[in-house]
């Protein structure tokens, strides 16, 4: 069924765009490569970890369609010999964390369900996978198979580990061993978003005594360093491969402009980007790639809403004028209003913590301005309160840096917040003004 106008419009900037498309990561060609190594070293844990909107699920998924055999990203780089091949290409779970996953046991859970719902239907062609796979009805593994199979080879009943013994490690354990036994192929779990578990501990001891020749964990996550996503990393750490996504060049960002303007002209919807257009988002996204998505598909609706068939620098900047309605940035909107609550003066240190362009922001050098050009009494006060529960944590002092130092918890919210306008009228161009002189 052929998509209407609009659904090729909202889909034109989706991020299996960068997924289906190897020309996206060009730019991400070592990250690529010491994935792929990490894939073929026995015992490694591939750890890739960055910014929030970097593009992480999406170079885990490329990850995961090496692991299963695919050679177009491997080829596009020149390192198609790092491939494959039939017999040692994985099983691959991909699972993501949720906000309900919680802690170590919830992740557990997730993975053995995911397990139990284990089909793969291409690689029937192996005579022992079929046979053991059909002694279901669904030809899916379960727990219950597994005590079935166990019994079928004459294991006495009272020696055998029951189903509902089982601690839920082991009953992850034992089905990985099932899975592996039937397919005669190893096993990646990939674990997206773990960043969202309250609690890791345990996670780093599981997989160190899991992993084996066939079986690997990946995990990706928003984090400044390894050590915020693993309570227990010491025990890991010898075999974690971290794979840190940094911010994309220009040109990365540009290739998401062009695979939009190609999707449409393959939908026969023949919109493009001006130059200057393209040039303002980029400019705007800071290295982003998710910012490039939200200003592009929020500009393009706008041009085609006014009856155009290209999109100019003023939908840009109409875009970015109306950010705190854009219902793709909702979730930076209300951060925003929680933050500011009725306190122009806090709206005023926000916006000023926000102006650095530094990662580590000198707050001696922003208390400066503030006090002599922005009346602001006391900014250390309002500085604490960006800092607590309370208000988000939106700012934080990073450990091992200068005291006086802050970081914003989410990069992204830091450019949101110099893009979009003040709630306070004329807020924002005082703080710009003060800063720029």
């Amino acid at each position: 069924m052929p998509r209407s106008n609009h659904s090729v419009l909202v889909n034109a900037f989706r991020p299996a765009q960068e997924v289906d498309d190897p020309k996206f990561f060009a730019g991400r060609a070592r990250q690529v490569a010491d994935l792929t190594d990490a894939l073929h070293l026995i015992g490694s844990t591939p750890l890739i970890y960055g910014a929030r909107g970097l593009g992480k699920t999406s170079l885990a998924f490329q990850m995961m369609r090496i692991a299963q055999g695919a050679v177009e990203l491997l080829s596009a780089q020149g390192i198609q010999d790092r491939a494959f091949n039939e017999t040692g290409r994985y099983l691959v779970f991909f699972v993501t964390c949720t906000d309900g996953t919680r802690d170590f046991d919830g992740l557990v859970q997730e993975l053995i369900n995911a397990a139990e719902e284990a089909d793969f239907p291409e690689v029937e062609s192996n005579s022992s996978a079929k046979h053991l796979a059909e002694r279901t009805t669904t030809r899916k593994i379960s727990l219950r198979f597994f005590e079935a199979e166990r019994s079928r080879k004459f294991i006495p009943e009272e020696t055998r580990p029951s189903y509902r013994n089982l601690s839920p490690t082991e009953k992850l354990q034992h089905l990985i061993y099932l899975i592996i036994e039937t397919y005669r192929r190893p096993v990646l779990f990939i674990i997206d978003e773990i960043d969202r578990l309250q609690n890791t501990q345990g996670l780093a001891s599981f997989i160190k005594a899991t992993s084996t020749e066939s079986v690997k964990f990946a995990l990706v996550g928003i984090s400044s360093s390894i050590g915020n996503l693993l309570a227990d990393h010491q025990s890991i750490a010898r075999s974690l491969v971290p794979v840190q996504v940094p911010i994309m060049e220009e040109y990365e960002l540009r290739q998401i402009i062009n695979n939009a303007q190609r999707y449409l002209y393959d939908q026969d919807q023949q919109i493009t980007f001006g130059l200057p257009a393209t040039s303002d988002i980029v400019e705007y996204a800071a290295g982003f790639p998710w910012l490039v998505h939200v200003l592009g598909q929020s500009s393009l609706l706008r041009a085609v809403g006014a009856g155009r068939n290209e999109v100019k620098s003023s939908d840009v900047l109409d875009t970015v004028f109306e950010l705190p309605k854009n219902r793709f940035a909702q979730q930076f909107s209300d951060a925003y209003s929680n933050v500011v609550r009725g306190s122009a003066q806090r709206e005023i240190v926000l916006r000023a913590l926000a102006s650095s362009f530094a990662d580590d922001i000198p707050t001696s050098k922003i208390y400066q301005v503030l006090k002599t050009k922005l009346g602001v009494k006391n900014p250390s006060s309002y500085k604490a309160q960006l800092s607590s529960p309370q208000f988000g944590s939106v700012v934080y002092t990073p450990v091992g840096r200068h005291r006086g130092d802050v970081r914003f918890s989410d990069p992204i919210f830091k450019i949101y917040i110099r893009l979009r306008p003040s709630i306070y009228k004329d807020v924002d161009r005082r703080v710009r003004s003060a800063f720029q002189s």
